[in-house]
């Protein structure tokens, strides 16, 4: 079963048609909402989040007891711990809390954004298989740009990081051209 979902996954790329995709998005689909619905109906996040909440103040308890209260090197630490437990500093989105991730994610898909653009213009024109260049580069951009977002920053350089993720994709590119031009 796994391995026919793998297969049809894989056509979806080297076989192009509007209802493989529509199938492996139904899919995706199927899969998310079957999470959102378990997470939704069971509370799964909200009661992990809540013992995350009950395991801190039961360590918190602890330290209180052997006496970090008269600890000056500690007491500044467990001060900045009640504080956070007490008001979490959860950012609202804007593009400049964001913008580490999406250097990262527009560096990991610029080749990929090219073959969209180039797909959309073959559409427009009537290009023969332009729609599998967009929907193959689409879902290729997906698949290396959805990581990237979370991809944590190399040797503390976001410059590293982006020609890291630059450079794969481009071998992925030339892997991809040698496997499909024999």
């Amino acid at each position: 079963m796994f391995e026919s979902l793998v297969k049809s996954i894989e056509n979806t790329f080297t076989q192009f048609t509007l209802g493989r995709l529509m199938y492996i998005t139904f899919i995706f689909l199927l899969l998310g909402g079957g999470i959102y619905i378990y997470n939704d109906s069971t509370g799964y996040t909200f009661y992990g989040r809540i013992d995350h909440q009950i395991t801190a103040l039961e360590r918190l308890h602890q330290l209180e007891q052997k006496g970090i209260k008269t600890s000056n090197d500690l007491l500044p630490l467990y001060r900045k711990i009640i504080n956070d437990l007490k008001d979490p500093n959860i950012k609202p989105f804007t593009f400049s809390t964001y913008k580490e991730e999406i250097i990262k994610t527009l560096s990991a898909t610029v080749v990929m954004l090219g073959f969209i653009i180039y797909g959309i213009i073959g559409m427009v024109r009537g290009i023969k298989d332009s729609s599998s260049v967009f929907f193959g580069a689409l879902m290729c951009a997906a698949a290396f740009g959805i990581p990237a977002w979370y991809m944590p920053i190399i040797l503390n350089s976001l410059w590293v990081t982006s020609v890291l993720l630059f450079t794969i994709q481009i071998i992925f590119m030339v892997l991809l051209t040698k496997k499909y031009n024999k």
